[in-house]
Formats: structure tokens, sequence, C-alpha cells
């Protein structure tokens, strides 16, 4: 990466501003992987799945440019691990085969809201529990039956080309700095002096991670996230702008579908070949 922090932050301004002007999809068809397939509501789902998810990169991304101009670097991880984890989902879901991308996606959401319902169910407060049948979207049985598995993202990761192991590690640095534990601990105290057993408290937190390395990936994010809205909208202008500003990152905007992802979709293909043979 060949970018100061300064020229990091102008691009950030650029694509946000790119977003706003031509990001917003105003017409939508299928993408590359449904070409010339009716659009039916599983595809409408997908699509608002990717808009809503690239949408929220970009309003998140907003508020890590205020924190990290103002040299809050730590609180920033947490949200520029959400806009990494959105945009190689949306990434993801809208190059997906068939059904399948969409159908773990809302089953892993009914699976969570099915696990909340529970929760409540097992109160002692009797407000909770009669809350618990409010508690809408718990039927997980249209979404059963999915080749993939968005539950957890390292399986995400590994759909992903590039990406791999290689990105997953990414998430795993900044979800180690997003969840109350010893990294986060340690950003407080110094190494005690020998023969002492209490650390020393910092004066100032140490900092975790660089702010330019964290305005980076945010500004990565914004590209692939948009990359996956474009293949919605077909927007040559704003494709165009995602692809120079890749350039500059020296990063691809054109992740794709990897080998792991192929191979267990076409495994799944054939079992159901030999299934409906029998």
């Amino acid at each position: 990466m060949t970018l100061d922090a300064a020229e990091l932050r102008d691009l950030t301004g650029r694509l946000l501003n790119a977003w706003d002007a031509e990001g917003h999809p105003t017409q939508i068809s299928q993408p590359r992987a449904r070409s010339g397939k009716k659009i039916t509501t599983t595809d409408v789902a997908r699509m608002e799945c990717v808009i809503g998810l690239t949408r929220h990169v970009h309003e998140t991304a907003r508020a890590i440019d205020v924190l990290l101009s103002s040299g809050h670097s730590n609180p920033a991880v947490p949200l520029v691990r959400l806009v990494y984890e959105c945009a190689l989902t949306a990434t993801w879901l809208v190059q997906s085969e068939n059904d399948d991308g969409v159908k773990a996606f809302m089953h892993e959401y009914t699976r969570q809201q099915k696990s909340l319902q529970s929760t409540l169910e097992r109160e002692m407060t009797g407000t909770f529990r009669d809350r618990s049948v409010d508690v809408a979207d718990t039927d997980m049985s249209a979404y059963l039956g999915s080749a993939d598995n968005v539950r957890r993202f390292d399986l995400i990761c590994e759909d992903l080309a590039p990406g791999g192991s290689d990105a997953y590690v990414y998430y795993r640095v900044l979800s180690s700095l997003s969840h109350a534990g010893v990294p986060v601990v340690d950003l407080y105290f110094s190494p005690p002096q020998a023969g002492e057993v209490m650390p020393p408290p910092r004066q100032q937190p140490d900092t975790a991670l660089d702010s330019a390395f964290l305005q980076f990936l945010t500004n990565a994010a914004m590209v692939w996230s948009g990359r996956a809205v474009s293949y919605l909208s077909k927007n040559l202008s704003y494709r165009r702008t995602l692809r120079n500003a890749a350039t500059q990152l020296e990063i691809t905007s054109e992740i794709a579908l990897s080998d792991v992802y192929r191979k267990r979709h076409a495994a799944t293909r054939r079992k159901k070949r030999e299934a409906a043979s029998r």
C-alpha cells in the first residue's frame, strides 16, 4: 500500500461522494450469476440484502472517518470489522448460485430469531416471557437445504478468491479488539517492570492498529460492496470509479467465487442427480 494517511482519507471522501452521486441503484437487473432469468421474490430478497449491506458499509464508513480523523482509532476497530464483514458478505451473496446464498443468509437470521425467542421463554421476568410470542421470523423451514453456510464467516472467506484464510486473518485480528477480552485490557496497561507484579496503567491507551490500515480496510470495504451493487445496477461510470480506487489501494475490485465454492456446489448438484436417478 503506497497511499499515506492523508491520501487514504481523501479517497474515503471520494468514495463516499461517488456512492451518494452514483452508487444508489435506480434501476436493478439480475447479476451475472442469474443473467437472463426472470426476477423472482428470492432474487428481490437477494438484491435487498446486497444493497442494504452496502448502504450500511457506507453509512458506517462516515462514522469511522470521524473517529479516525479525531485520533480515536481504537473505538473505530469494531466498526471497521463490521464494514469488512458486510462488504465480503455482499460480494458473496450477489454472485451466489441459485437460491443457496440468500437461503443460507435468511436461515441464519431466523435461527437467531428463534434463539432469541427461546431465551425469552426461559426468562424469570414475566414481561420478557410474555414478549417471546412477539419475536418475528422464527420459522426456519423455508430456508433449509442450502449448500451454503453463513453462520461461520471463515466459510464465506473460503468461498471467495482472493480471500480464503488470508481474508479471515484480518477479520480475526479485528474481532480480537471488538470483544471484551485480554487484547482490549492490554491497551490500557504497560508491561510490568522486572520484579513488579502489577502492570502500570498507560497515561494514554496503546494504539492497537494503525489508523492508516483501518482507513485502508474501510476504503477496500466500500470498493468491494460498491462493486457488488454495481453487478445489479450496471452503472459503468460508478464501476470505473471503483476500479480506479482499487488500483490506488493496490487491491482487486473483482473478488470472485473460489474453487472451494464451485467444487462444493458441483458436488451438491451431483448428489441431487444421483438421488433423482434412483
